[in-house]
């Protein structure tokens, strides 16, 4: 099959899709990215950007783009596309595109839809502290995340997982079933109809969610921070700052960005695969404590106090 692919995931992800769409004996027609979205594009987007594609097989046919409108729709006619692939991609597609090639468009959604549509499935199954990642492969109509399902399935959540580091898993779901989803739409498989009763929505983080209260339990808390973690010194952090808006607390009189925590002894987690054992000894020292009291401690690491539990904070940002 001919394949246009829409994607905002760094270069070295795309050549792996490239690689195993080639490994199947199909052929990749064109790469659609975009720079961010067109209110964001900062001077550190667009270097974020240009270290997103550095890698990128100059081998692949690549389009940049800025909006849906103008000549895409005719670009991508011409090229005849038997099926589109979408992930991970910030723009609506309109019903001109979505018409254009013969076996329509087919998106990976990271949750098992209806649960979770919208454009921050992965924060949420995070902050909500589901054990399991779901994933959905659906046709694509002109509303988000409402079309026929293909094929859905789940992966293991663990508790050391975060936003960043699901993100990037999510183009290993892409081509573990690709050959499956491809063998599905060409045999005319139409999909299954949701049921729009059972469905959720995952909103972009507000503020006022991201804003932490000490008064909420430990457990809370750390799904909070790993639910806003971009690892900070990632060359293409800038880029996801639309996805993710920042976990914060003030500490001082100055705000606070963790990045990474600790539960210390969290006996009412029950999600313990992959704790470290730093995170399961006692802190009977500190009963007396006030919640919200956080004390910073000779590694530079700082204990806090909450609701029900303390939490280290191991990495963060001052800003």
């Amino acid at each position: 099959m001919r394949i246009i692919y829409f994607s905002t995931i760094p270069g070295k992800k795309v050549n792996a899709v490239y690689e195993k769409i080639q490994e199947l004996g199909h052929e990749l027609v064109l790469f659609v990215t975009i720079r961010g979205l067109p209110t964001m594009v900062t001077n550190n987007h667009q270097k974020a950007f240009e270290d997103r594609i550095k890698d990128l097989n100059p081998n692949i046919p690549t389009l940049v783009v800025n909006t849906m409108k103008g000549d895409l729709a005719n670009i991508i006619t011409a090229l005849q596309p038997d099926i589109g692939l979408v992930l991970q991609f910030a723009f609506r597609l309109n019903k001109t595109i979505l018409s254009i090639p013969k076996y329509g468009f087919v998106n990976l959604h990271p949750s098992m839809l209806p649960k979770y549509r919208g454009p921050n499935p992965i924060g949420w199954q995070i902050l909500n502290n589901e054990k399991t990642l779901g994933f959905t492969f659906h046709y694509m109509d002109d509303k988000y995340d409402t079309g026929r399902i293909i094929l859905q399935g789940t992966r293991p959540l663990t508790s050391t997982d975060n936003f960043f580091s699901i993100y990037m898993q999510v183009p290993q779901i892409l081509m573990d079933n690709m050959a499956t989803v491809f063998q599905l739409v060409q045999q005319g498989y139409k999909g299954e109809i949701q049921n729009d009763g059972e469905h959720s929505y995952a909103s972009f983080f507000t503020v006022e969610q991201c804003t932490i209260n000490w008064e909420r339990p430990a457990i809370e808390i750390d799904c909070l921070i790993r639910a806003t973690s971009v690892w900070h010194k990632h060359d293409y952090y800038a880029t996801m700052e639309y996805l993710v808006r920042k976990a914060m607390f003030e500490m001082n009189g100055k705000m606070i960005r963790p990045l990474k925590s600790l539960l210390i002894c969290p006996k009412d987690y029950d999600n313990l695969s992959g704790l470290d054992s730093k995170q399961t000894f006692m802190q009977d020292n500190f009963s007396d404590a006030k919640v919200g009291e956080i004390t910073e401690q000779s590694t530079g690491e700082l204990l806090a106090h909450t609701g029900n539990g303390q939490l280290l904070i191991t990495d963060y940002e001052r800003l």
